[in-house]
């Protein structure tokens, strides 16, 4: 709490909060503001002894002010020449002016388009392993569509994809919503009826290519407390074929009857996308550089004792940069093995084998894979212990290729093994959570060549100070050891895979080890 627009007089009281001043009387925005725990208080004049004259009051409890200034009152049917004999004390009144307020249309579905920046269909799941779900680029829409490939299939094995996140308190019932889909099928091949469903309400069937919208009224009763957003096509339209595919572009629910038919971002997705366009290198050294401050240094105008020489190692700008999160950092170190096999990371006994694999036929974006092998009916394990804080709970997402021969996805089909673990542990070292990996799950994404990309989404819950990674390769014959490639290893903060980047802790991520004044 600066006290003062003086410096040479300041006063600070720590922790009682912040106080912002204009303290120039002939300014029309003289006065005073003070942002404390729980508190925000406005003033525009002071009092006798000098202390400000505190009027307008922002608390928990409501908002408190000596004086409401408002010149004219027009919330849609309500014009200022009647406001002096309104009587809006009733909760039906100011529900029925609510009502004619058009707020605009908000998403209720989060990674409603299937972009391929957002492989792991965060949200979506499918019912079993009769069909699969993967991203296709499209003419329509560069991003990526989401493809739903069908295998054969029978009347008693549907196949369903779903989406799991929607808010069942926030949902109004017997109000009207706006479905909007947009689909296609695959060359040569008529258009399945794409049905929808939410919970137990069925809401249509669509069986044209391109944009269909369906208006309903809500039951709350019929969907269920659980509502989710199933996507099927009829059963005997697949029974008996195999190779089936139709695509979705993008799926909308609005409240009301005016949905646009075009995308609408969720506001998560709208807050992060704005988040992405404002926070830029080139943003943050245009602001710097434009600064007073800045340029007053540049011109020799600072006052001397303002300044001093500030000396800082690298390794305090990572911790500063620690606090600042904008996305897109990796936490795991030597995260593509450059600095060799054991730098940062930990083995047991059991890995029989630790070597890069020089072929290029095992190599993404010209990145080795480092192969971990185990001997027969053993498991090894590669280690990683991350310091990260969390004082409330964090959305994170963990990301990596793994290559296998043959032999080695013969033995992942009949043992699906733990491929990875992720544990929590807090400053007492107790377990918060334990996250397991396998190799046959929905958070896979089958590549090519033996490749397969693995993005798991998770929470690291509040009071965390230690994440610990573990990659585990096993085998549980007595006959044969087992091997395979991990490569370009990433967890990041947040619910969106970023391409893979070394840590900001590695050299060679650019930050030097010299001081830096």
């Amino acid at each position: 709490l600066y006290a003062s627009g003086s410096y040479s007089n300041a006063v600070v009281n720590d922790k009682a909060g912040i106080l912002f001043e204009n303290t120039n009387q002939s300014s029309p925005d003289y006065g005073a503001m003070y942002i404390g725990p729980g508190i925000f208080a406005i003033a525009s004049e002071k009092n006798a002894d000098n202390s400000w004259n505190w009027k307008t009051f922002g608390t928990g409890q409501g908002f408190y002010g000596s004086e409401l200034v408002a010149e004219s009152v027009t919330a849609n049917k309500l014009a200022s020449d009647v406001g002096q004999q309104l009587d809006i004390s009733s909760n039906v009144a100011i529900t029925l002016a609510i009502d004619n307020v058009d707020i605009g249309a908000v998403n209720l579905i989060s990674h409603s388009r299937f972009s391929q920046n957002y492989p792991d269909f965060i949200g979506w799941q499918k019912s079993s392993a009769h069909f699969s779900l993967s991203h296709v680029g499209s003419e329509e829409d560069p991003d990526g569509v989401m493809c739903i490939e069908f295998y054969t299939l029978s009347a008693s094995t549907p196949g369903v994809i779903s989406y799991t996140n929607l808010d069942y308190n926030s949902m109004v019932d017997g109000e009207e919503y706006t479905l909007t889909i947009k689909t296609f099928a695959n060359g040569g091949y008529t258009h399945p009826p794409v049905c929808v469903c939410i919970g137990g309400q069925y809401i249509d069937a669509f069986s044209q290519e391109g944009i269909s919208q369906k208006t309903f009224v809500l039951n709350k009763t019929q969907i269920g407390s659980n509502p989710y957003i199933f996507i099927y096509t009829n059963r005997d339209y697949l029974e008996g074929q195999t190779g089936r595919k139709f695509y979705v572009h993008y799926i909308t629910l609005i409240r009301g009857n005016k949905a646009p038919k075009e995308h609408i971002p969720s506001n998560l997705e709208k807050r992060m996308l704005d988040a992405e366009i404002k926070i830029t290198d080139t943003a943050i050294v245009s602001t710097v550089r434009n600064s007073t401050p800045y340029q007053n240094d540049l011109a020799g105008k600072q006052p001397v004792g303002n300044y001093s020489t500030v000396e800082q190692t690298a390794s305090s700008i990572v911790a500063a940069v620690n606090d600042i999160d904008v996305g897109g950092r990796n936490y795991v170190l030597n995260s593509d093995w450059s600095q060799g096999a054991l730098v940062r990371w930990s083995k047991n006994a059991n890995l029989a084998g630790l070597y890069f694999e020089q072929n290029e036929s095992y190599k993404i974006d010209n990145k080795q894979a480092f192969i971990l092998a185990c001997n027969p009916n053993t498991e090894g394990i590669m280690s990683q212990y991350i310091d990260i804080k969390c004082v409330e709970d964090s959305s994170m997402i963990l990301s990596f290729f793994l290559r296998t021969n043959g032999t080695n996805l013969t033995r992942y089909n009949s043992q699906n093994p733990l491929i990875a673990t992720l544990e929590g542990i807090d400053n007492n070292s107790t377990l918060l959570f334990w996250k397991g990996i396998y190799f046959y799950t929905e958070y896979r994404t089958d590549l090519q060549n033996g490749f397969y990309k693995f993005v798991f989404p998770f929470t690291c819950p509040a009071g965390l100070t230690q994440l610990r990674l573990y990659l585990r390769i096993s085998s549980n014959s007595a006959d044969y050891e087992n091997s395979a490639g991990y490569q370009m290893i990433q967890i990041e903060k947040g619910t969106k895979v970023t391409p893979w980047k070394p840590a900001v802790e590695d050299p060679s991520s650019g930050l030097k080890s010299s001081h830096i004044t």
